[in-house]
């Protein structure tokens, strides 16, 4: 049993730590690809440490979500114009 505290960083990978790694994925130029993959990734994985696998998953969801509508709105105003 592990006794490291969510933002224990010398305990494993801080919670911190995992949504900057979010945000940082959806920053990327192929961003909803990296986020898709990554949430399909927290589905096989069964070590968290620190981290809470609900509010990861929570983000990436926003995160992808907000980026396939601002898509679906820039195609839609391509279309308009």
């Amino acid at each position: 049993m592990s006794t490291a505290t969510k933002e224990d960083p010398s305990k494993g990978w801080s919670n911190s730590a995992e949504l900057s790694f979010i945000h940082y994925l959806a920053d990327k130029r192929e961003a909803k690809a990296l986020l898709r993959g990554y949430l399909n990734g927290m589905k096989k994985r069964d070590r968290f440490d620190a981290i809470d696998r609900t509010k990861a998953v929570e983000l990436a969801n926003e995160l992808l979500l907000q980026l396939e509508f601002d898509s679906a709105f820039h195609s839609r105003r391509a279309e308009v114009a």
